[in-house]
């Protein structure tokens, strides 16, 4: 329905142009939302221009970039549904910040965090985010470069930005880093991105092989936490996130 705003106008004009089913011309899709022809004419031509949409002789129909938005929804979705009992798990048994990040495109993104009463500022950062390629000092980042030596070679060709004393930042040690990822499963990281902070990751590898996100554990470091000791606990949750996604009818094939 048209509201009259923007996003409703476009809602409105991808709604329609589902319903018509390759029969949207701009008169069809005018008298269908009730929305004057000129604003019809511009919108659904932004829409097609950024994908959305796409114009052919009958009209419009949807776009690929629908396809591709569904398909990570979907992604999204039974990911954190398999994924949280087993970040419960991990957090019952250390107390500590749970992330679970998805690689999405060349991104990686903070798909879900489990923390108790955490008041200390790591509890209220972004721990994942943006560009995979400058995410290789953290061990989650890690994670997904070691299956990605296309995105791996971007990153190691820049310099590293040293975010504590501990940062690594020779290519080459880097990249051993990212070799122990293939040959043990997981990733650790001592105060190489916040100073009194560490992390141990794992991937999380979809039913062909190829890295479709991360779980990882951050704590302080302390008597009571350390990394080393939960390397089989997260890279255990890691397998068993991906073993029951993979069990989701609804998760998109061919990922």
């Amino acid at each position: 329905m048209d509201d009259h705003t923007v996003a409703g106008r476009m809602l409105a004009i991808i709604d329609a142009t589902a319903e018509l089913d390759g029969r949207a011309s701009l008169a069809a899709l005018t008298a269908s939302t009730g929305i004057p022809k000129p604003t019809v004419l511009r919108v659904a031509n932004d829409l097609a221009a950024r994908g959305v949409l796409q114009r052919g002789p009958g009209g419009y129909r949807l776009g690929a970039k629908l396809i591709d938005l569904g398909t990570t929804a979907a992604i999204h979705h039974g990911m954190r549904d398999a994924a949280m009992p087993h970040l419960q798990e991990l957090f019952a048994r250390t107390r500590e910040v749970i992330v679970l990040a998805l690689l999405c495109g060349d991104d990686v993104a903070e798909l879900e965090r489990v923390h108790g009463h955490n008041r200390d500022a790591i509890a209220q950062r972004q721990l994942a985010g943006g560009p995979v390629m400058d995410a290789v000092s953290t061990a989650l980042g890690r994670c997904l470069l070691a299956h990605r030596p296309d995105l791996a070679d971007i990153a190691l060709r820049k310099p590293i930005r040293r975010l504590t004393a501990y940062t690594v930042t020779e290519p080459g040690k880097l990249r051993d880093q990212l070799t122990s990822v293939l040959d043990h499963g997981f990733s650790v990281e001592y105060e190489q991105t916040l100073l009194g902070w560490s992390c141990v990751g794992a991937p999380i590898l979809g039913g062909n092989g190829k890295v479709v996100g991360g779980v990882g554990i951050i704590g302080r470091r302390s008597a009571r936490y350390s990394p080393n000791r939960l390397t089989g606990a997260v890279a255990a949750a890691a397998t068993g996130i991906a073993a029951d996604w993979a069990l989701d009818p609804g998760r998109p094939t061919g990922d």
